[in-house]
């Protein structure tokens, strides 16, 4: 179910070794689209902190506040990593997995307590109690919260904005990604789209590419369902979102080559620090087995 798709110039997405064919030794990189989990890799955000990775840091960060915090005495819960579905899959073109669109219309996927949480009109009826850090962090006073706060410093190697700062890539990538959905070769993609809309009697949303007119992001309903189910299948017959993300990959290709040392050498310092995440959120549930 994964495409692989080779930019123009040669450069592609993804840290996996395994298929390094460079001849100095760098990581090679690939753009994939996973069509079963929905996810989709532009080039210069793999070398970043995805959502789900830094859910992972992020608890790792909290366990190592809490251990501090606790020998001084205060009682704070670490969050435990939610892998949850939305930190995954991408709605960056709006909904084009059947699957997710059978289930969620146009509400991007996510979990069933987060559509309760995020007040979405269908969702399922589920009771959420919530984490034992939501439910008890709150009723920290102002003085143990001073001691959490400067536990901060003892979390520092799972802080994402030092692991992976926003370098100069960024921004470039950024305007070649608006660059590329700007183009005539976007243009193209975006009036086939528009054709198989109107051919199933369904009205383009100017202002809002990849969605239709009576699209709804908040509501679940037979009639979401439907409607995003037409929107999928003219998606999957123009090859929507497989044409408009090589696009950008290729875009994005350059900055990729102009500062691929930088990228590799952050995409190592992620890598390193999730084993260490994992390792220590692994020892944290094997004495707390509540954590959860």
């Amino acid at each position: 179910m994964t495409i692989v798709m080779t930019s123009l110039a040669s450069i592609a997405l993804s840290s996996c070794s395994a298929h390094d064919s460079n001849a100095d030794g760098q990581n090679s990189v690939e753009t994939r689209l996973d069509k079963k989990l929905g996810i989709i890799h532009f080039p210069v955000e793999q070398f970043s902190v995805s959502a789900d990775e830094d859910d992972t840091l992020t608890s790792a960060y909290t366990i190592k506040v809490a251990e501090c915090a606790n020998e001084q005495g205060v009682r704070f819960y670490p969050s435990a990593p939610t892998h949850d579905i939305a930190n995954i899959t991408s709605n960056y073109f709006g909904v084009w997995v059947k699957e997710y669109a059978e289930k969620y219309g146009f509400v991007g996927a996510q979990s069933d307590a987060d559509l309760v949480a995020n007040g979405i009109k269908g969702a399922p009826h589920v009771t959420h109690r919530g984490t034992l850090a939501s439910r008890n962090n709150g009723k920290l006073t102002d003085e143990e919260w001073n001691v959490v706060d400067a536990c901060h410093a003892h979390a520092k190697a799972f802080d994402s904005r030092t692991i992976a700062p926003n370098g100069p890539w960024a921004k470039a990538a950024n305007a070649a990604t608006n660059s590329a959905l700007a183009s005539e070769a976007a243009e193209k993609v975006e009036s086939s789209y528009d054709a198989c809309l109107k051919a199933a009697d369904l009205e383009p949303d100017p202002g809002n590419p990849g969605f239709v007119r009576g699209s709804d992001v908040n509501v679940i309903s037979p009639q979401q369902i439907a409607l995003a189910l037409k929107v999928v299948s003219c998606k999957t017959q123009v090859h929507y979102v497989e044409s408009l993300s090589e696009l950008v990959a290729d875009a994005q290709a350059p900055t990729v080559a102009k500062y691929h040392k930088e990228l590799v050498a952050q995409r190592r310092r992620i890598d390193a620090a999730l084993v260490k995440a994992k390792n220590v959120i692994a020892d944290y549930q094997r004495d707390h087995p509540d954590f959860k």
